[in-house]
């Protein structure tokens, strides 16, 4: 609860960081450090040293590749330095994970995430000035009004009601009625005022994925897979018919709000560093050394990401582990989930609503490795719950009693 806490107080903490030099908050680094220990005490690791090792191996595929990509940074002090509190997060999260109840972990999300979005309700009402943005953000008047709550900005808003709404609509049945569909209903009613359109767009495919899920038989299996490669081909043929207007989209730069502008950037950046990249944590928000500094002039020097997260993570790391990267942290889990035999009903179904939100909330935000940005946590929440419920033996161990404890 404590994690889930400072990540979504993660934007406000460091928004003041106004000279993009990459320093971090001390505050935040210093209570991840403090729960870093507290869950090592908790798990008591001389009784249970295996317990230890509760990250998924997509986690740390993924972050081993980061690791080695520090070799070649531009900025190794602030890569690592970013690269051990994305550690520590997954780190405390899915060893969390490991040692609950499925029922215990979905229990404590909602708490934290009912009580953020009263949080954020009282914060719009009572603070207007705090809770709307008031002001204009690269010329962006569209922002003027939007609802963030205590978020620091709409589209973190928007992404936390999003998975508000997934939590309480999926395998909550021991949420009383009364409880479980108004939350549900407020949540999407911030998401609509936030105009986060990437989360509520999410929200809908999630939800309509889910429903269909909820429904899986293994025994469809065969027609899954069917129409997994029709939808497949689908898309490419829609590509290939509207590639001019697909085209004309992306190299107009006020298209997607302007990220089509920072997108071509991050190509041309990629056009020359394609085999290797910039290194993890050593592309935006290092300060003077940032490569975007030799590649734009205007606004896109005083930004902090590039608004997609595989773009950002291939001009980290390179195209070839980004790849690697994406595959292990996007299609394993998903190809994991719906594989297999012996899981069926509303768990999988919120694990992949939630799963299909991230891959596509990074189509337009970043957070795929990327420290406690919300999205990216719920990430790897997600993976680890789909290791615990496609782990028969994990499973069985922690329904008859939780593991984890601090007493």
């Amino acid at each position: 609860m404590a994690t889930l806490a400072l990540a979504i107080l993660g934007p406000i903490m460091t928004g003041d960081d106004t000279q993009l030099s990459g320093q971090g908050n001390p505050v935040r680094q210093a209570g991840y450090l403090l729960l870093s220990a507290l869950t090592l005490f908790a798990i008591r690791p001389v009784r249970r040293p295996a317990a230890i090792l509760s990250m998924p191996a997509p986690i740390v595929i993924s972050l081993v590749i980061c690791g080695i990509s520090l070799l070649w940074a531009l900025a190794p002090d602030v890569g690592i330095r970013r690269l051990f509190l994305t550690s520590m997060v997954a780190w405390i999260l899915c060893t969390a994970i490991a040692n609950l109840r499925f029922s215990q972990i979905t229990l404590l999300l909602r708490l934290v995430l009912a009580t953020a979005l009263i949080v954020n309700y009282a914060t719009v009402f009572l603070f207007p000035d705090v809770g709307t943005h008031i002001f204009n953000e690269h010329d962006d008047i569209a922002l003027l009004g939007d609802w963030r709550g205590i978020m620091a900005h709409k589209n973190f808003a928007g992404a936390i009601c999003a998975v508000t709404v997934l939590v309480f609509v999926f395998d909550a049945d021991d949420v009383p009625a009364f409880l479980r569909w108004p939350t549900a209903g407020a949540a999407a009613v911030f998401l609509y005022f936030s105009q986060s359109k990437t989360s509520f767009g999410m929200l809908g495919a999630g939800v309509a994925v889910g429903f269909l899920f909820s429904y899986y038989k293994s025994r469809y299996r065969p027609l899954l897979i069917l129409l997994l490669v029709f939808t497949a081909l689908g898309g490419a043929l829609w590509a290939n018919i509207y590639r001019n207007l697909t085209m004309q989209m992306l190299n107009d730069r006020n298209a997607f709000t302007g990220r089509a502008y920072i997108w071509q950037t991050l190509g041309k950046y990629l056009d020359d560093h394609w085999s290797t990249g910039a290194g993890y944590g050593s592309f935006w928000n290092i300060g003077p050394s940032s490569p975007i500094n030799h590649y734009a002039k205007d606004w896109l020097t005083t930004i902090a990401s590039g608004h997609n997260g595989y773009l950002d993570l291939m001009v980290q790391l390179g195209v070839p582990a980004a790849v690697i990267v994406i595959a292990a942290m996007m299609a394993w889990p998903l190809l994991k989930l719906i594989l297999d035999n012996s899981i069926e009903g509303q768990r999988p179904a919120l694990l992949l609503a939630l799963l299909l939100f991230c891959i596509g909330h990074n189509m337009t935000e970043s957070s795929l490795m990327e420290r406690d940005i919300i999205t990216g946590v719920f990430l790897f929440i997600t993976i680890a719950l789909i290791w615990k419920i496609t782990d028969p033996k994990r499973m069985r161990r922690t329904s008859s009693r939780s593991e984890f404890s601090i007493a």
